[in-house]
């Protein structure tokens, strides 16, 4: 049996900001988790574009092929100090989806411009997608809910004044789907 994607899934909780979203913006968004993580920022020698664009392209595939059996396996061109010169999808996951959280949920003060901060909010669906993947295939994983609490009270801002508690429910029911989409559930 074929299980469904999980990106109608995910590109749906996007399209509730903006109806041009596409699965490219997805990718945009794992990119932009990389690029505003300690992970990258965060180094004595700076991430080649080729490894920064690999670690985004591993978290894109790792969500929106939650299915797919085969090993794959991130490779860098320099080796890393907790990475290495390669690691696991599910392995960087374990070690970097919590603190990825953490990095993307807020949303800067500084960040002025409505598409950059809608491009952070995208950013901090995506990391809670690349969290709640990884608790999914990891019997040691654990998501708390208020990891999904915190993205709707930011998501708020994001809503029409009109309606905004209707609307919020109805974005909570978007985000809950989708991310049972990433069981198999959607």
């Amino acid at each position: 049996m074929t299980l469904p994607s999980p990106v109608p899934h995910l590109v749906e909780v996007m399209q509730f900001f903006n109806k041009e979203v596409s699965s490219e913006t997805l990718y945009e968004a794992c990119l932009r988790m990389v690029l505003d993580s300690d992970l990258y920022n965060v180094v004595l020698t700076p991430y080649s574009e080729k490894d920064r664009d690999a670690i985004a392209e591993a978290i894109f595939l790792y969500i929106t092929q939650p299915f797919e059996r085969s090993m794959r396996v991130i490779k860098l061109e320099k080796r890393r100090l907790i990475i290495g010169k390669e690691i696991e999808y599910g392995e960087f996951a374990s070690q970097f989806s919590s603190d990825m959280i953490f990095e993307n949920w807020k949303i800067s003060d500084d960040l002025q411009e409505p598409s950059e901060r809608l491009k952070k909010l995208n950013a901090c669906f995506t990391a809670l997608c690349f969290r709640y993947r990884w608790c999914v295939a990891s019997d040691l994983g654990v998501f708390y809910i208020s990891y999904l609490n915190q993205f709707i009270f930011t998501a708020n801002e994001f809503l029409p004044t009109e309606n905004r508690d209707t609307q919020s429910l109805k974005l909570e029911r978007t985000v809950l789907r989708a991310l049972q989409s990433l069981e198999g559930l959607g």
